[in-house]
């Protein structure tokens, strides 16, 4: 039995003290803590957008896809359209936009109850993807649309 100066460091019965692999631990906590935090300083503020999402979001909603309507005047058809399925519960669209500085692009996502419609803004041209292009054709075409 030690009735040295471990003696009062123990748990279990076995000694607790500083070991060279409590060290290791600690150090990796601390760098996967430092690294989590770097990462999320490094995000800034996301409620706030830059000014080139700002711009690119201008960009797509001023978009001629069919060279007559504009992209958020069709988006506005496709929600008074599918009112009627979402039973009562009507949802609220959302716009997002992120930038890729190092694509030198900006990627905007309009969002509205399950469907999802991208675009691609680059150089102040508008790209949308397939599917987006298809809904916002078929949207050209639906009644009260002029």
């Amino acid at each position: 039995m030690d009735t040295g100066r471990n003696a009062s460091r123990q748990a279990l019965g076995r000694p607790w003290g500083w070991t060279r692999a409590w060290t290791v631990i600690v150090v990796v906590w601390a760098a996967a803590a430092l690294g989590l935090g770097m990462a999320r300083w490094q995000l800034g503020e996301q409620a706030a957008w830059s000014a080139r999402e700002t711009q690119a979001l201008a960009d797509v909603q001023a978009y001629l896809p069919d060279d007559v309507h504009r992209c958020d005047e069709l988006l506005a058809a496709v929600t008074t359209a599918s009112a009627d399925d979402l039973r009562g519960r009507p949802a609220a669209a959302r716009w997002y936009a992120y930038e890729r500085p190092w694509e030198g692009r900006v990627y905007v996502v309009w969002e509205w109850g399950d469907a999802a419609l991208g675009f691609v803004v680059e150089g102040g041209r508008v790209r949308p993807d397939d599917e987006t292009r298809l809904v916002l054709k078929q949207a050209a075409r639906l009644p009260g649309v002029d």
